[in-house]
């Protein structure tokens, strides 16, 4: 039964945001509408030192949520959460700067995620086995990859799922499976990650029958390893 519904869940189901604790007066305004009175409260929280106020301006900046977007704003508040040691904002200046948006390098950038990932943050964790799959900013680390990528698998990440399917279907580290691929991207899917689906229908059409078996029999065993239910 499971099976059909991993298999029905990975086309049809509906993507779910993750839920956040509002503690922070920022976050309380913005969950409740009030989109001006969180800004005005992250820029008197950022001024007064506040890290998360920082961190949320910088989101606010990043998205052009309030203000008008502009990623060097976004970095400057960004960096000063960072400084204080707040991983989100580690993982977005990280990201800005891999993808070309602010002034750093690449081994900032995985400077940055290696620090969010040795606190356990899932984002840094999975944006560094990127780094490592792809040796922008560090050498090329195939098992390094892996590792991290189970790590945030393991801890619940689809991101890390998908990160998985990924090296087998590319063969990068492990011998090139596209049946234990699919199987990762079902579970992926399934949990939520559009990639995940996406990649799953691609590989789909390579497979036949008796390795869509295999792969539905595998996406279970890896669904129960990770204690997904």
């Amino acid at each position: 039964m499971r099976i059909l519904i991993l298999a029905l869940a990975l086309f049809f189901a509906p993507l779910s945001a993750p839920a956040l604790a509002a503690t922070h007066p920022v976050e309380t305004a913005y969950d409740s509408g009030d989109v001006d009175g969180a800004v005005a409260l992250a820029r008197e929280g950022a001024a007064a030192g506040d890290a998360v106020s920082a961190e949320w301006l910088g989101r606010f900046y990043e998205d052009g949520v309030g203000v008008v977007q502009d990623y060097a704003q976004a970095a400057v508040y960004f960096r000063s959460a960072a400084e204080s040691g707040r991983n989100l904002a580690r993982w977005r200046v990280g990201v800005l700067i891999d993808e070309g948006k602010i002034e750093g390098t690449l081994q900032d950038a995985v400077a940055l995620f290696q620090a969010g990932a040795d606190d356990g943050y899932l984002d840094c964790i999975v944006s560094l086995a990127v780094m490592q799959a792809t040796g922008r900013g560090t050498p090329v680390d195939y098992e390094a990859s892996m590792t991290n990528y189970m790590r945030a698998a393991q801890a619940g990440s689809e991101h890390g799922i998908q990160g998985v399917g990924i090296l087998h279907a590319l063969g990068q580290g492990v011998p090139r499976d596209m049946v234990e691929a699919m199987a990762w991207f079902s579970v992926a899917g399934f949990q939520g990650s559009e990639p995940g689906r996406a990649n799953a229908a691609r590989v789909l059409e390579s497979l036949d029958d008796a390795q869509m078996k295999t792969a539905a029999a595998r996406a279970e065993a890896i669904m129960d390893e990770l204690g997904i239910e």
